[in-house]
């Protein structure tokens, strides 16, 4: 339900910003890229590629459990 719920609120924010919008709290930040300043488009993306490492990661352990590959 956590999940959902952030999924929820991280899908109004960016349905109700623009993409080349900068992060209000983007100095704070430990990897901001230069120019300084983290442009919203940047984070979408940079999270889709998370999710996506982190689901390959998931499909293998299912794979070597129960030995089963995609086509």
């Amino acid at each position: 339900a956590l999940f959902h719920d952030e999924a929820e609120r991280a899908r109004a924010i960016v349905r109700d910003a623009d993409l080349d919008d900068v992060a209000r709290n983007a100095a704070l930040l430990r990897y901001p890229p230069e120019p300084p300043g983290l442009m919203l488009r940047w984070i979408v993306v940079h999270m889709i590629e998370e999710t996506a490492r982190h689901n390959g990661h998931a499909d293998i352990l299912r794979e070597a459990i129960d030995g089963q590959t995609g086509e």
